[in-house]
């Protein structure tokens, strides 16, 4: 009774980290897709998507709204990922995979102000208070990813 009380914690365990690691992805995917389909350069721009992004935004060009729905679409398959690790959905193909790549895409994207900052000071006027938000962000989502995948891994052995 006790060991399966144990291993019941430690499936809530996992299945709440993958879940909030589905949920930021699936929030990235949503903004990405309203902020494409709005035609907004203004915002393409805000959320410092790069020049010719911007640039086929206020042209009225399929490159930025295209671009936007990719990214979309691939954070929504992260989340996809991260529902299916927590039980929400059927086992997707190469699950230990994929979370595990996506961890290290979170946490790595988590590192990068940080480290280019170690390794290049002068960096600092460049980046934005967006960028730090960011990078929170990522590095938040990468570590449910993770977590949530070691917790997983762990209980089925």
């Amino acid at each position: 009774m006790a060991r399966r009380r144990a291993r019941s914690l430690r499936d809530a365990s996992s299945r709440r980290w993958l879940l909030a690691a589905g949920l930021g992805s699936t929030a990235g995917a949503l903004l990405h897709v309203v902020v494409a389909l709005s035609g907004r350069a203004d915002w393409v721009a805000f959320f410092r998507a790069p020049a010719i992004i911007v640039q086929s935004m206020r042209d009225g060009g399929w490159l930025g709204p295209l671009s936007g729905l990719a990214i979309g679409a691939l954070m929504q398959i992260a989340g996809c990922y991260a529902f299916s690790g927590a039980g929400l959905l059927p086992r997707l193909p190469l699950l230990r995979t994929a979370l595990i790549v996506l961890a290290a895409i979170g946490l790595l994207r988590g590192l990068l102000v940080p480290l280019s900052l170690a390794i290049q000071p002068a960096l600092i006027a460049r980046y934005q208070t967006f960028d730090w938000v960011a990078t929170a962000i990522w590095g938040g989502i990468g570590l449910c990813f993770a977590m949530g995948s070691v917790k997983l891994f762990a209980q089925q052995g």
